[in-house]
C-alpha cells in the first residue's frame, strides 16, 4: 500500500509565517507515519519546503491543515479524488468543522488519532473503512511512538518535535485549544514527539 501524508501550507500562510518568524515544524504527519504498519510505503510532503506531486499514484492521501489553509487543502483533495484516490482529512479545522470537511474527503478524523488512525488503516486493508472516525476520549500518552524523523524535511530538527503536555488550562479567546479540549483537559505527560495529533 502507498500512502502520501501532506502537511498543508498555502502560499499566503507561508508568507505570514515568514514575516512573523514562525518556523516550527508541524509534527503530525511524521508521528502519524509511526502509527502506520511497516508494510505501507509512506511519503510525506511538507508544503513549507516542497510541492505536492499530483502525478504519482497512491492508495491513500492523508491531509492535515489549519483553518487558514482550508480552501487550499480542499483543492488538493479534489485533484487526488478526481483520480480515484482515497483522501483522508484531519486536523484542527476538520475537528471543529467536520460537516464542511466531509464534503471534500472520503474519510475524516475528528479529534486526535492515536487510536482512530490505526483503526482506519486496519479497516482500509480489509476494504471496509468508515467515512468518519471520532476520538471519544483523550488518548493515553504513556509509551507513545516516536515520530518518524526521516520524514521531517527541514533542518531545524529540535524546533517543534518536543512536547510536554496536551491541552491548556487557559481559555484565551483567540485560541481554538480550549474549544477542541472542551473539558479543559491538561495532561501532564512528558514525551518526545508531537503535541496534538489533530490529524
Amino acid at each position: 500500500m502507498k500512502l502520501l501524508l501532506i502537511t498543508v501550507s498555502s502560499e499566503e500562510i507561508k508568507a505570514i509565517r515568514k514575516a512573523r518568524v514562525i518556523g516550527f515544524q508541524q509534527c503530525t504527519m511524521p508521528y502519524l507515519a509511526a502509527l502506520t504498519p511497516s508494510n505501507w510505503d509512506i511519503e510525506h510532503v511538507d508544503e513549507e519546503v516542497e510541492k505536492v506531486d499530483f502525478h504519482k499514484a497512491y492508495d491513500v492521501v492523508a491531509i492535515t491543515f489549519h483553518t487558514p489553509c482550508a480552501n487550499h487543502a480542499y483543492n488538493i483533495a479534489a485533484r487526488f479524488r478526481e483520480k480515484g484516490i482515497v483522501v483522508a482529512m484531519g486536523g484542527p479545522h476538520v475537528t471543529l468543522m467536520p460537516q464542511e470537511a466531509a464534503k471534500y474527503a472520503d474519510v475524516i478524523f475528528v479529534g486526535e488519532s492515536e487510536v482512530t488512525w490505526p483503526q482506519f488503516i486496519y479497516d482500509f486493508e480489509k476494504k471496509q473503512y468508515k467515512s468518519k472516525y471520532v476520538c471519544t476520549s483523550p488518548p493515553e500518552l504513556e509509551g507513545i511512538h516516536m515520530s518518524r524523523k526521516d520524514l521531517f524535511h527541514r533542518k531545524d530538527y529540535s524546533n517543534g518535535i518536543m512536547f510536554a503536555t496536551r491541552g491548556c488550562p487557559n481559555k484565551c479567546e483567540f485560541c481554538a485549544i480550549s474549544i477542541m479540549y472542551k473539558k479543559n483537559t491538561f495532561l501532564w505527560h512528558f514525551c518526545t514527539s508531537w503535541c496534538s495529533v489533530w490529524f
